[in-house]
């Protein structure tokens, strides 16, 4: 039937079938956008997935990494502290303004302290002369190490007594 022989109801019909049909069209348009954006989506997650595949496994291996150092580094330290503690030379370690950090047992059997005991103490305490102690500083601060150096030192007992000493400024990096 041809348009003009047609009721103004038989078009407005028409009308609305049409208007429906370009609706499921823009609908079956918006559909197909949303797949291929999801398609994208898709292509890009799964390449930040295989991003954080890869860093997570980096991860993984630098953890075990420092895990492993930390346990050398552990054991090392240990080591250390038992050839310290356990040498035939009294070893004794300050910090810059004296105070003792470490005492070993050898420099306990010789002076009569433990470290604990000398927690109030600095080592200048330990030093009879003054003005020979400042002598050695001098010659230390000087070279950063004085060798089989002869000088008068205090022990517990109040007892005087000649050691010599050998003194190495240690620097931390911090």
């Amino acid at each position: 039937m041809k348009d003009h022989r047609k009721t103004k109801q038989q078009l407005m019909e028409e009308l609305a079938e049409l208007r429906l049909r370009v609706d499921e069209c823009e609908i079956w348009k918006s559909h197909s956008d949303l797949q291929k954006a999801n398609e994208e989506l898709e292509r890009t997650t799964a390449g930040h997935e295989a991003e954080l595949v890869r860093a997570n496994q980096l991860l993984k291996r630098e953890i075990e990494d420092r895990k492993r150092a930390e346990i050398e580094l552990k054991r090392t330290k240990e080591h250390l502290e038992n050839v310290i503690e356990n040498s035939a030379d009294a070893i004794g370690i300050v910090d810059k303004l004296g105070k003792f950090i470490l005492w070993n047992r050898r420099s306990a059997h010789i002076y009569g302290y433990e470290l604990d005991e000398l927690a109030g103490k600095t080592a200048f305490d330990l030093y009879h002369d003054p003005l020979e102690l400042d002598r050695m500083l001098k010659r230390l601060r000087k070279t950063e190490f004085v060798r089989e150096y002869e000088i008068l030192m205090k022990k517990r007992d109040g007892s005087i007594v000649a050691m010599d000493l050998s003194i190495s400024l240690l620097k931390d990096e911090v």
